[in-house]
């Protein structure tokens, strides 16, 4: 819970830091969400394979949860030095914006990718330590999920409303940090005396697919691409109504990510009886399409809703 919820403080925090080096809003929430989503998918499949292997996961989980904290703190200098590298780059362009935008965003990508690869760890390590029942791993994987969104909905409400306009950015990146420092002295504490080993032989070894569990990684992968792709939309249409990119950003992210959260715990519930689950997935993405369509004339009529309120 607290994990996820101290990822969503810095997610909304270098959003803040990103703004002053695009001057475009679209452009940094673009770039975040690539560096973000990038990083977890990288992290979720590189210690998925290392989770079965380690002797202590819940270790490694908190080694990473520390260095995730360390690296927070890092970021307050770069993103405040970024200039020094920028200025030189933008002679260098031609002064040409598109490329200059371009060097941007593989600069912010590369910073932002060491922290998110390290998020995208603590879901599998995590489903390691509390997942001894392959029958029962898809709900225990599900709520474990679920705990983890619920605090990446409260993170986001936090950082967005309370924390950096109450007390700055620069001190709720150091709060946050501290709470992932203590996340790795609890883990130490859990753990006691035991002991983390890394067979990485046979670690990047390729697992063959069948042909129907290829084409159903296909359809996960464009589903994974729309939604980012809504997620860039809604927070556009948000800011245009709203003017504060992190106001607009923060209520998108906390309702994306409580609608996330309602969905895995409902899910992770039924799992298990669902026979045929690719049926139940393309029914639940015509759903979604259908919503999708009437979503479009809501966005149209929302700032007639806001003037009413106003009123």
């Amino acid at each position: 819970l607290f994990s996820g919820s101290i990822s969503l403080v810095f997610k909304v925090g270098w959003l803040k830091m990103l703004l002053p080096v695009f001057g475009n809003t679209v452009w940094a929430v673009s770039t975040l969400l690539t560096a973000f989503m990038a990083g977890l998918a990288l992290g979720s499949w590189l210690f998925g394979r290392i989770a079965d292997r380690c002797g202590s996961p819940l270790r490694l989980y908190g080694i990473l949860e520390g260095f995730i904290g360390g690296y927070a703190l890092l970021t307050l200098l770069i993103f405040g030095k970024l200039h020094l590298v920028y200025l030189p780059l933008y002679s260098l362009c031609g002064g040409d914006n598109l490329a200059m935008g371009m060097m941007k965003f593989f600069l912010a990508f590369l910073i932002l990718l060491p922290p998110t690869v390290c998020m995208g760890a603590t879901l599998p390590l995590l489903a390691r330590r509390f997942t001894s029942d392959v029958d029962a791993s898809s709900s225990s994987i599900g709520f474990l999920y679920t705990i983890n969104t619920l605090g990446a909905v409260l993170g986001t409400f936090a950082a967005g409303f309370l924390m950096i306009p109450r007390f700055g950015l620069r001190k709720t990146v150091i709060a946050a940090a501290v709470v992932n420092f203590i996340i790795l002295a609890v883990s130490f504490l859990l753990t006691g005396k035991e002991r983390m080993e890394f067979p990485w032989k046979g670690l990047l070894q390729r697992q063959e697919k069948t042909p129907g569990e290829r084409w159903v990684l296909c359809v996960y992968f464009i589903c994974g691409f729309t939604a980012l792709a809504y997620e860039v939309t809604w927070n556009r249409v948000l800011t245009l109504h709203l003017g504060s990119s992190v106001y607009a950003y923060s209520i998108m992210l906390a309702v994306y990510l409580l609608g996330i959260t309602l969905g895995a715990a409902i899910m992770s519930t039924f799992i298990n009886r669902i026979k045929n689950p690719v049926r139940v997935f393309a029914l639940v993405q015509s759903i979604l399409a259908f919503d999708l369509i009437l979503m479009i004339n809501q966005l149209g009529l929302f700032s007639d809703l806001l003037g009413n309120v106003g009123s």
